[in-house]
């Protein structure tokens, strides 16, 4: 590629044109002037010619001027005389080859420039080589492109692997990997994916204590768990910080030394902070003993890990949170339901082995509604708090105590003797209950009624947890604050609600659901003034059930829009088909659930009543207790059905305080006083209090009260005095079947026991 000028050159032109020196064969070979005529087809290189003895005897091209070797000083000489030892040995071997037949590739770096050599035998006329042709390109530039495009190619290699491994670690946080799996991967990927030597994951430890290393790789195991990192180094700022940073340790003086890196000859840091959805948890931090081994690509990548792993265990510790309030009460923090099944469950598997008896008692308080209502939820969830710690420290160590919803608690016993031994937990429970419980300074009285079920082979746990609330409201049926123990009797109610359950969702298929009307009275005339419709079943075995015989079933089977939808259409059709006949019925109410009054029974609704019936002949009777669970759906749904000129009375009521203020916030039309007020009426003053509460507390609204459930005539003339706008009940007259209505519509009148003002003047 380089060399001197010597004397007998046979041509020699211009500076960087081909010069020719005869002898060694260069008879043989093409003269000067056809070497001129080949360098000057590459303007950009250069060639020569070299003998056995490696000594140039042609030389030419302009490159050879840009590295300092005119053409004129490289013939004649050898490549060791031209070039020093360590440019000209790495060509040797390449030369030789090319005289011994072989042409040769090669890229050969000098005075700071890349050449590619290419290398050609030149042969005579018997073929006999003679000596070797070189041409060299300068391709500094090309090989800094391809070295850059080679860059960018592996930079993008490795951010897809990168991804890869993100993806991976994405796969194991949303598996159902425990914590110490899923940080352990994440550790082993980040050192991968980014050439870590060391990777950590760092918690935030205490208040005052400085980062925890609590997983890692490239670490001795023994400092896992155990060793901090420094208080103000790279790490402890991170979170303080609440950012990712980079630094090579040695030359950054924003941060305090950290003995737990330097002394592990760390020289390059990245780090990012975890956030787990509660503030930032901890730190990931990647490390390597090389000064710049991470840029700024590899920052956004640890940060992408580092939001991952927050996400996850963000995921993870609301997941735990969640199955604690799935099995917990969140009021009292007694098992649920699901716990109690779970564990009830496992109580008679190992009963079944041999471990003694199983039992369920079941406790309903006494007279709780009357304190909730007349003294607020408040005061009703200190009680229950109460209860519940009574309970807990009344029951025998390893029982479980649990809270099913409003005033009803389970308490699960094992490995029992016998049943005396269930009873005589039960009755220490009911006693424990029967203190005072001091609210405010006021002593307030709560009692508890219990039932106890045991387990046979053949009961599972909801079996066994509906045994016992039978038995519960057995004792609370005969008298308040005892105990029943689930027996044959019981066991008959049960299966008789198995058989309900079993027959019910063919009911309507098979037409043994019927809508039948009970009249409404004027309280003081006895005139009809509007009818009540009630579904009956005619249940197979059974004979006739109202709905109130069989709503726990419907709910519990999902039946609620249809039975409702359907005994809806019924009403409308029937009102049309007397309104044709000019029988006159003012209004037709019936008992709706709220919760069957959602967008969808609405929007059955406004079907019915598109078929002619006027709307202001409907009225829909809600149930207080069901509005008092949530207002604002109530006000929802309470405007919802009187925008569409829908009636609406509220039932059961009571007469509380909150009772009333709840009507007060609801635009509704009328007033029904719960059955149990009327029950109670009498002679006695006393006995007509409730009742008197309920029209007061409605009178302030300018709402009627009508008065359901009326029985006996005393209860009658109680109505009547104290002015009760209407009435209904068995007293008045049992549900009839629309036909039945007809024939009464057409007398005029209704069937009642005499005269009603007779009656209530007795």
């Amino acid at each position: 590629m380089g060399g001197s000028a010597t004397a007998g050159s046979r041509g020699s032109g211009p500076a960087g044109q081909a010069v020719w020196r005869a002898g060694h064969h260069g008879d043989e070979l093409a003269d000067g002037a056809l070497l001129r005529m080949v360098a000057a087809a590459f303007p950009g290189g250069g060639m020569t010619v070299f003998d056995h003895d490696l000594r140039y005897v042609a030389a030419g091209g302009p490159h050879l001027l840009e590295v300092g070797l005119p053409p004129e000083q490289l013939v004649g000489r050898t490549i060791w005389e031209v070039l020093p030892a360590a440019d000209a040995d790495p060509l040797v071997p390449a030369f030789r080859a090319t005289l011994e037949g072989h042409e040769q590739r090669l890229d050969h770096q000098l005075a700071g420039r890349i050449f590619h050599i290419r290398t050609a035998p030149l042969r005579d006329a018997n073929g006999r080589v003679v000596a070797g042709f070189v041409s060299s390109m300068d391709v500094t530039e090309d090989r800094a492109r391809e070295e850059h495009l080679q860059h960018v190619q592996r930079s993008l290699s490795r951010r897809l692997a990168q991804q890869q491994a993100l993806v991976a670690l994405a796969g194991t946080a949303l598996s159902s990997a425990g914590e110490h799996r899923l940080t352990g991967e994440a550790v082993a990927t980040v050192a991968e994916a980014l050439d870590a030597e060391l990777v950590g994951w760092f918690d935030r430890g205490g208040e005052d204590e400085p980062p925890l290393l609590c997983d890692g790789t490239g670490w001795p195991p023994a400092l896992l768990g155990h060793a901090r990192a420094a208080p103000a180094g790279i790490i402890a700022q991170t979170l303080v910080q609440e950012r990712s940073l980079r630094t090579e340790r040695s030359q950054d003086p924003r941060f305090a030394a950290d003995p737990l890196l330097d002394g592990r000859g760390v020289a390059s840091t990245i780090t990012a902070p975890v956030s787990t959805g509660e503030g930032h948890g901890g730190a990931l931090a990647a490390h390597s003993r090389s000064r710049g081994a991470f840029d700024a690509g590899d920052v956004v990548v640890l940060e992408a890990f580092a939001a991952l792993l927050g996400a996850a265990s963000g995921r993870r510790r609301a997941e735990a949170q969640l199955r604690q309030q799935a099995l917990r009460d969140p009021l009292t923090g007694l098992a649920n339901r699901a716990e109690l099944r779970d564990r009830l469950s496992g109580a008679l598997e190992r009963a079944a082995r041999g471990e003694g008896r199983v039992a369920v008692l079941f406790l309903d308080l006494d007279g709780f509604k009357a304190i909730n209502d007349e003294h607020g939820h408040a005061t009703g969830d200190r009680i229950l708090l109460e209860v519940a710690r009574r309970l807990e420290r009344t029951v025998r160590g390893g029982d479980v105590v649990g809270r099913l919803g409003g005033d009803e608690f389970v308490v699960l016993c094992e490995r029992l003797d016998d049943a005396e031994a269930a009873v005589s937990v039960a009755a220490r429970c009911a006693e424990a209950l029967e203190a005072p419980y001091d609210v405010a300074g006021e002593p307030l009285a709560v009692t508890c009624s219990v039932g106890v079920a045991l387990a046979h082979q053949d009961r599972s746990a909801d079996q066994l947890i509906d045994e016992a609330d039978q038995a519960m409201y057995l004792a609370k049926h005969r008298r308040r604050s005892r105990v029943e123990v689930f027996d044959q009797e019981l066991r008959g109610r049960a299966e008789r609600h198995l058989r309900r359950r079993a027959a019910l969702p063919g009911a309507l298929a098979r037409g043994e659901l019927e809508l039948r009307y009970a009249p409404r009275v004027a309280t003081v005339s006895g005139a009809l003034v509007g009818l009540v419709g009630v579904v009956v079943w005619n249940a197979p075995g059974e004979g006739l059930l109202e709905l109130v015989d069989f709503r726990q079933e419907v709910e519990q089977l999902g039946l609620g829009h249809e039975v409702h939808g359907w005994a809806l259409g019924q009403a409308l059709a029937q009102l049309e088909h007397w309104d044709r006949q000019g029988l006159e019925v003012a209004t037709l109410s019936g008992s709706l659930p709220v919760r069957s009054l959602d967008a969808e029974g609405l929007a059955r609704l406004d079907q019915l009543l598109a078929g002619g019936v006027g709307p202001g002949r409907v009225q829909v009777n809600l149930a207080i207790d069901e509005l008092a669970q949530d207002p604002t759906r109530s006000q929802r749904t309470v405007s919802g059905l009187r925008e569409r000129g829908v009636r609406v009375a509220v039932e059961g009521v009571t007469g509380a305080p909150e009772t009333l203020g709840l009507l007060a916030a609801l635009p509704v039309d009328q007033v029904v006083a719960a059955r149990d007020v009327v029950a109670r009426l009498g002679d006695e003053p006393r006995s007509q209090a409730p009742l008197a509460a309920v029209l007061a507390g409605a009178g302030a609204l300018d709402l009627p009260v009508s008065a359901a459930g009326v029985t006996r005539r005393e209860q009658w003339i109680a109505c009547a005095r104290l002015g009760c706008h209407s009435l209904r009940g068995e007293l008045i007259g049992p549900p009839m079947r629309g036909e039945e209505v007809t024939t009464v519509l057409a007398r005029g009148g209704v069937a009642s026991p005499s005269s009603a003002m007779a009656q209530a003047g007795g």
